[in-house]
């Protein structure tokens, strides 16, 4: 999927939205620009910056439907350069990010308490919430959910240096390989969002 990042004012080299030092948001970040898409979108019941050491994934969408509880995991990665182009090493880290992070498929439950930790943790150290979209209480409901509806997962690699029309065979078997893991191993489907 392409989305034009220049649009949504996207620093391409910038990953994260929260500022280190004092937790205010960038709004130029690859994050932002996603968190804010999400939001806009208006399906998720749970939006969750997940952005640090032990995520699951940068940011996780959770989605209540009709019958199944969806869950999007969300990887990002910053580019390599200023401006969006072919170059593999764009996607490697982050393929594999996807690909480590598709063990969750069968632990929804597990992962979602370890959302409800790293939020409380969060909190105790006197920091902004990770939620977006939802709170605490919500996302408890839908973990009772869980035991009684079943789960789907979509994994999306977010990486604006990669311009799809110029993406090259190497590049594209890193893709189809990532993608081929995630389905045939835990019939995930694995996306791009890019250039």
């Amino acid at each position: 999927m392409k989305w034009d990042w220049g649009a949504k004012g996207v620093n391409i080299r910038t990953e994260s939205q929260l500022e280190k030092h004092n937790y205010t948001k960038k709004t130029e970040s690859i994050q932002y620009a996603l968190i804010s898409e999400m939001r806009e979108n208006g399906v998720y019941s749970i939006v969750f910056d997940d952005d640090g050491p032990g995520e699951i994934a940068d940011v996780i969408g959770i989605r209540e439907q009709e019958r199944t509880v969806r869950i999007d995991l969300f990887h990002c990665k910053f580019s390599s350069e200023d401006t969006p182009g072919a170059r593999l090493l764009d996607l490697y880290e982050v393929c594999g990010q996807a690909e480590k992070s598709v063990k969750w498929r069968g632990k929804a439950v597990e992962m979602i308490g370890r959302m409800e930790n790293r939020e409380r943790k969060r909190l105790k150290e006197s920091k902004p919430s990770r939620f977006e979209v939802g709170d605490i209480s919500k996302l408890h409901k839908i973990k009772n959910k869980l035991f009684i509806q079943e789960t789907e997962m979509f994994i999306t690699i977010v990486q604006p240096g990669v311009d799809s029309s110029l993406l090259t065979s190497e590049m594209h078997s890193l893709l189809v390989a990532s993608q081929a893991f995630c389905m045939d191993t835990y019939s995930v489907p694995l996306r791009l969002i890019c250039s």
